[in-house]
């Protein structure tokens, strides 16, 4: 068996670089002792009030030899569990002798100091001799956390007899741990922001969010559960009945389904899949796209990804389901679509044989993982059920690679996989694999449960991937947790590598945030990023940019509730890149295809997703830092058609985000300057027989005028590249010109400089 996964980071640091040495204890000083000396075991739990480097440690032994003496043993963070499982040392165990009898603190002091930067450690000690007892203090403290049937109240104190049978005490025992805390900063990187952003935080269940800007403003709008929120330049405003949008649905996705340029939404319900077509007025029409009879049902639907699987530009769709009453297997569904908003039931071409559509599944996301312009399939299965790892053939049929790429496999069969999420984190142009991972310690020895891992993907020509769990690439990098969930992959501090954060079930456990290194491994950070109360965030999370400051925003929930919106406040000048890719011969959205920016001697590439993990529908704008880089050498996109189409785009400044469209078009679809190098307006909109398009130049500029269809079928060249004075100008696009134009909606562009602004109008007649 390999190395159990993960356990807790240990380095040693200079106390210099520290902030202030302080006595972590929970008994009350000046007690009068007690002693469970009947116990040959005895564990002291403590709570990690920040990161920081443990010292020494005082402890009070009692016992009437002065000879007596015991063993102790500090263990990590272990799973997050209730006691040691794993029971690895982070220091060789520590004698302690007594020198006194009765009454004696035992000032125990380390050679090298020890880091901690999780939520808790112990203090584990035994082998008593000589009369030796371990003493506490007589007062009842509560647990300091209630889990209760979900990972079990935790206490200060446990005991443990010599045949491993376990009981907590309510008292504390008479131990100080002296630690060199680290300085965090205040407050944490990450402002809770779900009020002031207005958003409805409220009791109801994690069913996932999902992201898109369905109006073509530059602001992408959000679905909590069953409400859109339209975003007005940083805020939500709740237009979910206006919009004409309702139902509870199980999982939401924005999604262009009917590839006319417009996001639509998609709502799994408990008997049917409701398209609700965006009119492009901000309002939808509801369609029914399929149903199902009440025996198979939709309910226990944990997971919807979106892709277009064969390639017609039509999205289609994968819904992955867990159960309606524990732990009875559902089965899963894959529909094409149809291209008018209904949906064929094509799941007997993923699983032929049903009884093999019986597995728990919990996370799914559609990747190009071999970059054949053909998009994959990852779905995670819980239960110890090994995942599936489906390869496009090409004709909508798929082939299970899960066990030639060696994937989700132990020494006894197959884990407890809770998420997934796919990124290029290392910077070598295609995607790897993070899997979450549930494992309980007390199995992860003997039957070689699994924890998180990330596999890494080793490229052309076979793109093979290669388990980092236990080598020196990750080894003690991503700490052992027992109930890690979902994980969302994102750069938060634009210094252009990868961090991700990562959920986790079950009361009193923490999620946390793991940001990436130079050297590619990844160093946990929780509480510079959050506040420690936030645990136990339930499923899934994702990021995106909700006010356009050039900073990934989380969102996540808490205590199973969604959503918390979390505004990123992190400090610094690095700089970024956002691209919306907008496709002509795939998928207006460009699902399955990728970006990879070339900028400062280094690549970056981000691939175009919806639909990953459990319910989290993740924005279409892919997000670049781009570290101090300044100037951006080129663009690459890779079109989502098989085999791949690539395309170079130039001219791209940092700080900005662009809209790339195939054919070479440069958009700018979000200003987060004030250096606007044209203001132009369209009015009216709608229109008929005429549009005035009027400007303001601030100084002269040679322009083009352009106005085409926003999905790239039509388009007309108002103006060529013409000299135009600074100050006012005025073109008027006449209906000769417009009745070359069918009905729809277009874009009017002005390009200078060889950068495009476009302003949206619908033509009608």
């Amino acid at each position: 068996m390999k190395k159990p996964f993960f356990i807790l980071l240990i380095s040693f640091l200079s106390i210099s670089a520290f902030a202030a040495i302080d006595t972590l204890r929970y008994y009350t000083p000046g007690t009068p002792s007690l002693y469970f000396q009947t116990y040959p075991i005895q564990i002291a739990r403590f709570n990690l009030p920040q990161p920081g480097n443990i010292l020494s440690f005082l402890v009070t032994l009692g016992g009437d030899n002065p000879s007596g003496s015991a063993t102790l043993h500090l263990y990590g963070h272990e799973g997050g569990n209730i006691i040691p499982e794993l029971k690895l040392d982070l220091t060789p165990p520590l004698a302690l002798q007594k020198t006194i009898a009765g009454d004696e603190k035992i000032l125990v002091t380390l050679t090298s100091s020890v880091h901690v930067d999780n939520n808790q450690f112990f203090v584990w000690i035994d082998n008593f001799q000589n009369g030796a007892k371990l003493a506490s203090d007589n007062v009842a403290y509560t647990a300091f956390c209630l889990a209760g049937s979900s990972g079990g109240d935790f206490y200060w104190e446990y005991l443990q007899t010599a045949s491993a049978s376990t009981t907590y005490k309510t008292n504390a025992f008479k131990i100080d741990v002296i630690i060199d805390y680290e300085t965090l900063p205040v407050p944490s990187y990450f402002e809770d922001f779900t009020g002031p952003a207005g958003i409805l935080s409220d009791a109801y269940s994690n069913r996932g969010a999902s992201v898109g800007d369905f109006n073509h403003d530059g602001w992408d709008d959000f679905i909590r559960r069953n409400l859109l929120y339209k975003n007005v330049q940083g805020t939500f405003v709740d237009i979910t009945t206006s919009a004409g949008v309702s139902g509870n649905p199980y999982a939401s996705a924005f999604a262009d389904m009917n590839n006319d340029g417009l996001l639509d939404i998609v709502y799994v319900l408990i008997d049917s899949i409701i398209i609700y077509r965006n009119n492009g007025d901000e309002t939808f029409t509801p369609f029914t796209a399929a149903t199902s009879s009440a025996n198979l049902g939709y309910d226990g639907t944990q997971t919807l990804s979106v892709a277009d699987i064969n390639n017609d530009k039509y999205p289609d769709l994968f819904i992955g389901r867990l159960w309606k009453t524990y732990p009875t297997p559902l089965p899963n569904y894959l529909y094409l679509n149809n291209q008018d908003f209904t949906l064929t039931d094509i799941t007997s071409t993923l699983y032929p044989i049903p009884s093999e559509n019986l597995r728990r599944t919990r996370a799914s996301q559609f990747v190009d993982y071999n970059e054949d312009g053909l998009v994959d399939l990852y779905v995670t299965n819980y239960y110890l059920e090994r995942d599936e790892f489906w390869q496009n053939n090409g004709n909508a049929t798929f082939t299970n690679i899960i066990a030639p790429k060696g994937i989700d496999s132990n020494a006894t069969g197959s884990n407890h996989g809770t998420g997934v999420a796919w990124a290029d984190y290392d910077n070598d142009g295609d995607m790897d694999l993070l899997l979450p991972q549930f494992a309980h310690p007390a199995y992860v020895a003997p039957y070689d449960h699994r924890g998180t891992t990330i596999y890494q993907n080793d490229g052309p020509p076979a793109y093979n991937f290669t388990d980092l769990i236990g080598t020196p690439s990750l080894d003690d990098d991503i700490e052992f947790e027992e109930t890690h969930a979902g994980a969302v992959f994102g750069d938060v501090d634009n210094d252009g590598l990868t961090d991700f954060y990562i959920t986790n079930f079950y009361n009193c456990r923490y999620s946390d945030f793991y940001i990436q290194k130079p050297d590619h491994k990844f160093e946990l950070k929780t509480q510079y990023y959050l506040s420690s109360q936030y645990y136990n965030t339930g499923e899934d999370a994702l990021m995106f940019d909700f006010n356009n400051d050039g900073k990934l925003d989380l969102v996540t929930g808490q205590f199973n509730k969604f959503v918390i919106l979390f505004k990123n406040n992190i400090p610094g000048n690095n700089n970024y890149l956002k691209l919306l890719l907008r496709s002509v011969s795939g998928n207006s959205y460009t699902l399955g295809g990728r970006a990879t920016v070339y900028a400062g001697g280094q690549q970056f590439t981000r691939e175009v997703y919806t639909g990953r993990g459990a319910r989290m529908g993740d924005p279409y704008t892919l997000h670049f830092g781009l570290g101090a880089s300044t100037s951006i050498d080129s663009v690459v996109v890779k079109w989502p058609v098989n085999p791949p189409v690539y395309e170079t785009f130039t001219g791209l400044t940092v700080n900005q985000a662009y809209t790339l469209e195939e054919g070479g078009h440069i958009v700018i679809t979000g200003q987060h300057n004030n250096e606007t190098p044209i203001t132009f307006n369209v009015n009216p909109n709608p229109a008929t027989d005429q549009i005035t398009v009027s400007a303001y130049l601030t100084k002269a500029s040679e322009i083009e005028l352009t106005i085409r269809k926003i999905t790239g079928s039509e388009s007309l060249k108002l103006l060529p590249l013409t000299k135009v004075s600074a100050g006012s100008f005025i073109y008027k696009i006449t209906e000769q010109q417009l009745s070359h134009l069918s009905p729809g909606v277009y874009l009017v562009c002005m390009k200078t400089n060889g950068i495009e602004q476009c302003k949206k109008t619908v033509l009608i007649r």
